[in-house]
């Protein structure tokens, strides 16, 4: 995880938090202004802030500490599932009781059900300028904070080096009959993601032929992950952070970025109309989306972050050098609206037909 300095903090303190006759401190990180006076100051006076994430629960914590190291401002986190997340959002919203000052979701068609019902704010962060008009709501509404990526990861017992897979294609071969774990499609952003770059980037009949090498079906990555480091599987989808966490507990095995494409997710995230503490959300977001919370994020979650100029994600200590964001594939959203329930059902009937 990214810490900072004694030294870099108190060059913080020194370049952001200086007072001289009425000026008002300012947050600024590394020589980068996250938040002007105004803001700054109204969120101290909130002091903290709900957020409701889909985010890895360890991580998410994990990056809102040093949130809270860079300002001192607290936080809660209230952590589910996409779909769990999202009942919960529309439930407590149409009672007129959503307690979150932050949400997130990881599916867009749902993220836009909620800007449909006016249950967002706009905010315009301080990294606008730069930002990729494909990772933030035109209006401000949401932003992109991390999109994480499913690759591969293959157990060095059971598959040698020379026959490891390096793309989707290669879950075909019959050597792996039986020892690939896939997640499937209906379980999230990240699942569904997956399910498109395979049919119209790497095979339109990827689906069928996968089928037939009888891969075994998981609703989360974690287990999967868990499978292929006893070696139960030989290979299965995982997200970085699960083979971080594998190779750091001495598991044999090795990650692979499969080259048709490396699908990836976006975790969508906005500041409730609803909000007791806006302004610490506001922090928090122009933060998260600044260069410092960019570095947190790839450091943190191994995932890549939204603003351009923060570093992607690595494991050096492995010899393991990650692609730019440019390789990353996430799908149209507009395919989000019109493919996903028909194809979802498709994909079941591909997958579940002879089971």
């Amino acid at each position: 995880m990214n810490t900072m300095t004694n030294y870099t903090r108190a060059a913080l303190v020194a370049a952001g938090l200086a007072l001289s006759g009425t000026a008002q401190a300012q947050l600024v990180v590394n020589g980068e202004t996250i938040a002007d006076a105004a803001l700054l100051q109204a969120a101290k006076a909130e002091g903290q802030f709900l957020y409701y994430t889909t985010n890895l629960e360890d991580n998410e914590r994990a990056a809102l500490d040093e949130f809270r190291k860079d300002t001192g401002i607290r936080s809660e986190v209230v952590r589910l599932n996409g779909s769990r997340m999202y009942e919960r959002v529309m439930t407590e919203a149409s009672g007129g009781k959503l307690a979150a000052d932050l949400i997130n979701l990881s599916d867009f068609v749902l993220m836009q059900n909620v800007v449909d019902k006016n249950i967002l704010v706009r905010h315009r962060v301080q990294s606008w300028d730069v930002i990729p008009a494909d990772l933030k709501h035109p209006d401000g509404l949401f932003y992109v904070q991390n999109r994480y990526a499913k690759i591969l990861g293959y157990n060095t017992v059971r598959v040698k080096k020379e026959d490891a897979p390096k793309s989707w294609k290669d879950l075909l071969d019959p050597r792996f009959r039986g020892a690939v774990g896939i997640q499937e499609a209906n379980s999230g952003g990240i699942g569904w993601t997956t399910a498109m770059l395979q049919r119209q980037v790497v095979d339109p009949q990827y689906w069928q032929k996968l089928a037939a090498n009888r891969p075994k079906l998981y609703t989360g990555l974690t287990q999967a992950s868990e499978d292929v480091a006893r070696g139960e599987l030989f290979v299965a989808e995982m997200l970085p952070a699960q083979g971080r966490a594998m190779l750091d507990a001495g598991a044999p095995i090795a990650l692979a970025f499969p080259s048709e494409g490396i699908p990836a997710s976006a975790i969508l995230t906005g500041v409730t109309a609803t909000a007791k503490n806006p302004n610490a959300a506001k922090l928090y977001l122009n933060w998260i989306l600044s260069k410092r919370g960019g570095k947190v994020i790839a450091d943190t979650f191994l995932d890549w972050p939204t603003h351009p100029e923060a570093p992607a994600p690595s494991l050096a200590k492995y010899n393991i050098a990650f692609p730019p964001a440019t390789l990353l594939w996430m799908g149209k959203k507009e395919d989000w609206v019109t493919l996903k329930d028909a194809w979802i059902k498709e994909w079941d009937q591909a997958y579940r037909s002879g089971k």
